[in-house]
């Protein structure tokens, strides 16, 4: 049962359903763009650069790439 947990878990991060544009001050347009530079940035960083902790690891420290460079542009989370 953990198995099938952390699968879901797992599948739910790294699809991106972590993070909504909604979750972002500012105009919906300015968010929708500068998301999709954040996110194109956060894929570039190699998961070796993000201390190898595990795929669990990498997605959350992804994820922190895109919130810190959200809040970067002006668009922090509400």
């Amino acid at each position: 049962m953990n198995k099938l947990i952390f699968a879901l878990a797992s599948a739910t991060i790294l699809a991106g359903c972590a993070t909504s544009p909604t979750m972002y001050a500012g105009n919906p347009q300015a968010v929708a763009q500068s998301m999709a530079v954040c996110r194109a940035q956060s894929d570039g960083v190699a998961v070796s650069a993000m201390g190898g902790g595990g795929l669990m690891f990498a997605a959350a420290m992804q994820q922190q790439y895109v919130n810190d460079c959200m809040a970067a542009t002006g668009h922090p989370i509400e």
